[in-house]
Order: C-alpha cells, then sequence, then structure tokens
C-alpha cells in the first residue's frame, strides 16, 4: 500500500467528520461522496420550497407522474 500525503483545511475536515489524521481511501471517498450527498439534497429541498413542491401532497405528485408519462406515451 503506498502511502500519500493530502492537506485539507480543518473547515473541510470539520465538514467531512474527519477525525483521524490518517484516513484509508475508500474511507475518505466515502465521505466525499456523503458531503456531495448531503449537499445535493440541501439543494432539492430548496428547490421544492421555492416552487411550492414541497406542499404537494403524495397523491398529487403521483397524479403529475402519471400525467406526465400519459403526454410522453401521447408523444411516441
Amino acid at each position: 500500500m503506498d502511502t500519500l500525503k493530502v492537506k485539507i483545511s480543518s473547515t473541510d475536515r470539520r465538514r467531512l467528520k474527519i477525525k483521524n489524521k490518517e484516513i484509508d481511501f475508500s474511507d475518505l471517498e466515502q465521505l466525499v461522496k456523503l458531503s456531495i450527498a448531503r449537499d445535493r439534497m440541501k439543494q432539492v429541498v430548496r428547490a421544492a420550497r421555492q416552487t411550492g413542491l414541497s406542499k404537494m401532497t403524495s397523491n398529487e405528485i403521483e397524479a403529475e407522474i402519471k400525467a406526465y408519462r400519459r403526454s410522453a406515451k401521447a408523444y411516441h
């Protein structure tokens, strides 16, 4: 196994929740992926709130999906 030295800011270290000075690459990769997923989820929630989608019921969402699928089939 090779060792690679990587510098990371204390802010990024806290954001990624890295606790030790040494970390396996696969663990670092997983932490980065989780951080990206959290950021994307925050963006989705923000967009849903801004557009009013967050107030839709599950029945309304299902109805929208069905309507979209019907219209998509009409074009094929």
